[in-house]
C-alpha cells in the first residue's frame, strides 16, 4: 500500500516539480507545480496523528469513499491524514499543502474531521487560513519568520475551539482579534499594524471591525490594559504600582494614569492611592 509520501498516480500522469520544506519538527511544506493530473493517496498504517492543509491556485476536486468536494481558485481543504483520497487537478497545478501533527493544533482526531472535507473558506477562520497560506507563494520560505507559522495554526486552533462553544461566535474576527490582544497586552510596542500582520488582513479592516462594535483598536487595547492593571493592583495592594504598570504593556506612568481613568473612579486623582476602584459608567 502507498503511503503520503508515495502517491500512487494515476495512468498517464505528467511529471511534477516538488518542493518539500521542513518548516519545523512538527509542519512540512509541499509545493507542487505540474500540469493537469490525477493521483490517489493511501494512508500509511492509518495512525490518526497527521492532518492535510492544502491550498490551490486553479481549483481542485477531492473525492473520498463518501463524499465528492470541489474546491476553487485560492481555497484550501483539510483533510485527515489517515482517509484514502482522490486528488484531480484539470488545469495546471499549483498547490501549497501542510502536513500537520495535531497536537501542534491540540485537537483530537475526532476535532479535525469535524473541520475536513469542505472549503476552509466556509469555516468561521477560513478567510484568515487562506490570506495566511497565500504569503506562503510569494515569499522565501527562509525569510519567514516563525510567527507566520505560528499565526496558521492559531487560526486552525481557535477554529477548532469555536466549533466547541454551545453559543455561535456571532464575529469570530472579533473573537480572534481579541484572542491575540490577550496574548500582547504586556506589549507595550503592540500596535495595530501589528495585529492587521498577524491575522492576515489591513489596518483599515481592523479598524473597521472595532467600529462595527462601537470601539476603536486604541480604546480596546487601554481598557484591557486597564483592567489587567485594576486586577494585579487587587491581588498585591502592598506592591509598588510602578512595576505593576509596565508589567500591563503601559509604556509610562502618565499614560496609565491617563487611561486607567477614563475606565475607573480614581481617588485624589491618582491610581497610587488606592488599590479600590469603581467603574466610570461602564
Amino acid at each position: 500500500m502507498s503511503n503520503f509520501n508515495n502517491p500512487v498516480p494515476y495512468p498517464n500522469a505528467l511529471t511534477i516539480d516538488v518542493s518539500v520544506t521542513k518548516l519545523n519538527k512538527k509542519i512540512t511544506m509541499v509545493h507542487i507545480c505540474s500540469e493537469p493530473q490525477k493521483v490517489k493517496f493511501n494512508p500509511s498504517l492509518g495512525e490518526k496523528n497527521h492532518f492535510i492543509l492544502i491550498n490551490t491556485c486553479s481549483g481542485m476536486i477531492f473525492n473520498n469513499e463518501r463524499e465528492r468536494t470541489i474546491i476553487s481558485q485560492s481555497d484550501s481543504i483539510i483533510i485527515p491524514a489517515w482517509h484514502s483520497f482522490t486528488e484531480e487537478s484539470l488545469i495546471m497545478r499549483d498547490t501549497i499543502s501542510f502536513i500537520i501533527e495535531i497536537d501542534l493544533v491540540g485537537a483530537s482526531p475526532h476535532q479535525i474531521e469535524d473541520i475536513s472535507w469542505k472549503p476552509v473558506s466556509q469555516l468561521n477562520y477560513g478567510h484568515e487560513i487562506n490570506k495566511l497560506i497565500s504569503n506562503f507563494y510569494f515569499n522565501n520560505v527562509s525569510g519567514l519568520k516563525s510567527k507566520s507559522i505560528d499565526a496558521l495554526t492559531q487560526m486552525i486552533s481557535l477554529e477548532i475551539e469555536s466549533k466547541n462553544h454551545k453559543s455561535q461566535i456571532t464575529n469570530h474576527r472579533v473573537h480572534l482579534m481579541s484572542n491575540i490582544i490577550s496574548h500582547q497586552l504586556t506589549n507595550c510596542h503592540f500596535n495595530v499594524r501589528e495585529l492587521a500582520l498577524q491575522i492576515g488582513v489591513s489596518e483599515r479592516m481592523i479598524q473597521y471591525e472595532f467600529c462595527k462594535i462601537g470601539t476603536t483598536f486604541k480604546n480596546y487595547l487601554s481598557k484591557k490594559r486597564a483592567f489587567l492593571l485594576a486586577e494585579k493592583i487587587k491581588n498585591q495592594p502592598n506592591k509598588n504600582i510602578t512595576p505593576l504598570i509596565f508589567d500591563c504593556g503601559f509604556d509610562s506612568l502618565s499614560t496609565a494614569n491617563r487611561q486607567f481613568k477614563k475606565f475607573f473612579i480614581v481617588h485624589q486623582n491618582n491610581i497610587q492611592s488606592t488599590s479600590t476602584y469603581k467603574l466610570n459608567g461602564l
